[in-house]
């Protein structure tokens, strides 16, 4: 397609809460580069190229549980614990081909689709 592995698009909506009346609404759309830009609406709000130093990272006081800083096999290696480290690696890793199998599997049922799911 030409686009960069990194490349995203699509809309950004406002959903009512969970039970809430109402539909979504279109904020605005959006697309970028994880790695590049992001523009909303068709107007540029970031650029590597034209800042660097907003790449920065801006670490916040309650971070997502999705924070590399949480990744047990990283802090594992920080800690010279490399044994460890590379257990903890295995063992994310085969979490997320139990992931993966199971979204395949799950995709198939829903979809009736017979291609070849991941073992």
């Amino acid at each position: 397609s030409g686009l960069p592995s990194d490349a995203f698009m699509g809309p950004l909506m406002r959903v009512p809460p969970a039970g809430a009346a109402g539909d979504p609404e279109l904020i605005c759309s959006v697309d970028g580069s994880w790695l590049g830009f992001l523009d909303f609406d068709g107007v540029r709000y970031w650029d590597v190229n034209s800042d660097p130093g907003m790449a920065e990272p801006v670490f916040t006081p309650d971070p997502l549980l999705s924070d590399s800083r949480f990744r047990t096999d990283r802090n594992a290696l920080a800690e010279g614990k490399v044994d460890l480290a590379q257990s903890e690696k295995t063992r994310i890793e085969e979490a997320q081909r139990r992931d993966r199998r199971l979204r395949a599997e799950s995709h198939a049922m829903l979809c009736g689709n017979t291609h070849k799911i991941y073992k």
